[in-house]
């Protein structure tokens, strides 16, 4: 449903619709980071910053950019620990 819900925010920005959009990548962006699903909240966030430059809110582009900041690092984070999973206990022992 939360990826449903960027997409058509997505279809909404693109028929310049921003203020309707915003309102669908808004409500997927809290459902994403209540059930801590970060890539989606991470989709949705860009596309909400897309939206904010295009109206023109950087009171909400400011506000939305370190939240997307954070999001990414959470993603980034996530995947360096996968990377030492996969190369295994020898790789981090020097």
């Amino acid at each position: 449903m939360i990826k449903l819900m960027v997409v058509y925010g997505v279809i909404m920005k693109k028929q310049n619709k921003f203020h309707e959009a915003i309102e669908h990548l808004e409500k997927a962006n809290e459902l994403a980071k209540n059930r801590n699903l970060p890539v989606l909240q991470h989709d949705a966030l860009y596309q909400l910053l897309l939206c904010y430059t295009q109206i023109g809110d950087q009171k909400k582009f400011n506000q939305m950019n370190l939240e997307f900041f954070e999001v990414h690092k959470k993603i980034e984070e996530s995947n360096e620990l996968k990377i030492y999973e996969v190369a295994g206990p020898s790789f981090t022992a020097y």
